[in-house]
């Protein structure tokens, strides 16, 4: 799972076998080791209590949360992304945004079995 954050935006990439995961475990997981005690951990989970995206940091953990009829429907699709802006009171929204990778364009050793490639040759 890629991870990427901007000025109030996090976006979350994932490959084919996390989508299969998240499907399967309800959680995909990537960890961030700093160093011995140090780690950051990044987790994107289904939910059936939650009825909308969102997003939460406690301590070292960054959570999203999918809601489980939105994450079904998602998986078993070719719809690209997840995209939502959480509201957190006079606060600027947080952006949240949750894509299937696909294939660098660029990089030709890589191995395209684990993205979607197919849905990225629509786009282009």
């Amino acid at each position: 799972m890629k991870f990427r954050c901007t000025k109030n935006s996090i976006r979350l990439r994932l490959r084919r076998s996390e989508i299969d995961q998240l499907a399967k475990e309800r959680r995909v997981e990537e960890l961030v080791t700093f160093g011995p005690g140090s780690v950051l951990a990044i987790i994107l989970k289904t939910d059936p209590n939650v009825e909308h995206i969102n997003a939460h940091c406690n301590g070292n953990i960054v959570a999203i949360n999918l809601p489980d009829f939105i994450a079904n429907e998602w998986i078993h699709s070719d719809e690209i992304s997840l995209k939502t802006n959480q509201l957190s009171g006079e606060s600027e929204p947080l952006n949240i945004l949750i894509e299937k990778d696909f294939t660098c364009k660029d990089r030709k050793n890589e191995n395209k079995a684990d993205f979607f490639q197919e849905l990225g040759d629509k786009e282009c």
